[in-house]
């Protein structure tokens, strides 16, 4: 098994904003790590986020890393136990913003974009609605692993606003769309998965000179992601998670 040899995370408000609508969840002895992006403002928002990352920490503990539990929401046999346990999370944080915004009114109600992963055996896992994103560093190649549902997601310019507004995510609707994506860990990947004040003002060429950088720690990554993305233009919250194997 490829284990994880370093991770970083940081969460922070960004350089306009007073209040953070972000969470970062790091799980280690269950494997399970992702970045939250609430919407909503103050007392809508972050209360959204929080509740999305209660539920993913405790229906997933409850229900990942146990053969015999009984799914609540929803199950394919295509995906192994821990897809079908981390996609079921997902579904439980519908039901519980649902529950929890039910006698508010529409322009009351919060909502949140999520990308989160877990790991498996070699298999990384992840399950992504609205914007957040992932990418994979291996080889020398900076790739797309989990590409959000935005209005705009041509990477090739940093110079468009608005253009990560999210097209699906938890509480928007009724419903949502979710996408899974399963990789093979190999030695020395590198995975990174960001909200969207991380990524919304970088392009593909900040990526690689940041991710491809050896003379960088995962710290400094993380620094710099922010760092960059605030001097060319980002107000929002921001979310980085990076993790080494």
């Amino acid at each position: 098994m490829v284990e994880l040899k370093s991770y970083y995370y940081e969460t922070t408000n960004g350089p306009y904003l007073e209040l953070n609508e972000d969470q970062i969840v790091i799980d280690l002895p269950n494997s399970l790590f992702g970045v939250i992006d609430g919407f909503g403002g103050v007392g809508i928002g972050d209360k959204a986020s929080e509740i999305v990352a209660e539920s993913l920490k405790s229906l997933y503990v409850r229900v990942g890393g146990d053969p015999d539990a009984t799914l609540p929401f929803y199950y394919s046999e295509q995906g192994i136990l821990e897809s079908n346990a981390l996609i079921n999370t997902f579904f439980y944080a519908q039901n519980e913003l649902k529950n929890h915004f039910i006698d508010s009114d529409i322009s009351n109600r919060g909502g949140a974009s999520v990308l989160a992963a877990v790991v498996s055996e070699n298999m990384f896992i992840s399950v992504s609605t609205g914007n957040c994103m992932g990418i994979l560093v291996r080889n020398g190649k900076v790739v797309g692993n989990s590409t959000p549902d935005i209005l705009d997601a041509n990477f090739d310019f940093r110079d468009k606003y608005f253009r990560t507004i999210p097209l699906n995510a938890l509480g928007l609707y009724s419903d949502f769309k979710y996408v899974v994506n399963e990789v093979k860990i190999h030695p020395g990947d590198l995975f990174i998965l960001m909200t969207d004040g991380c990524y919304s003002r970088l392009d593909r060429t900040d990526f690689k000179s940041i991710f491809l950088n050896k003379d960088y720690m995962l710290n400094e990554m993380g620094a710099e992601v922010l760092s960059r993305s605030n001097q060319q233009g980002n107000l929002d919250n921001q979310s980085v998670v990076l993790l080494q194997y």
